[in-house]
């Protein structure tokens, strides 16, 4: 790997490789798989969050998100902006350098909040199903 990542045309401005840059036979090192795991729990968790929403909804609750309370009833348009908005974060994520730790913080703080709002989902679907 450390050949690969001394090739120049690699580089970008800074001198510095995004890890986009780095075959997927390399993914044997700790930083990209540590980002990879990232990537992936915000992409899981965003999309639990949208199931746990409908559930909700479905169970007499109500969206409090201004930006969802329009497309939420959509079928395809809260699928839709679900995965987009995980994906732009883990594009991000994975257009930060190798050497940088800046992308994996945010991403880091994304995972945190979704893994709150999916906490706050379940902890109002089962205040909901208690009720009745």
């Amino acid at each position: 790997m450390t050949k690969f990542l001394r090739n120049p045309s690699l580089r970008d401005h800074r001198g510095q490789v995004p890890l986009v840059a780095v075959p997927f036979s390399l993914v044997s090192d700790r930083r990209t798989q540590v980002r990879l795991t990232i990537g992936f729990a915000m992409v899981a968790l965003n999309l639990f969050d949208l199931v746990l929403t409908k559930i909700v909804l479905a169970n007499g609750g109500v969206e409090t998100n201004p930006f969802m309370q329009g497309i939420v009833g959509s079928q395809a348009a809260p699928w839709a902006l679900k995965a987009l908005v995980p994906a732009v974060a883990t594009a991000m994520l994975l257009f930060t350098p190798v050497t940088s730790r800046r992308g994996e913080r945010l991403s880091a703080a994304v995972v945190g909040l979704y893994s709150a709002i999916v906490l706050w989902n379940t902890v109002l679907l089962a205040y909901i199903w208690m009720g009745r």
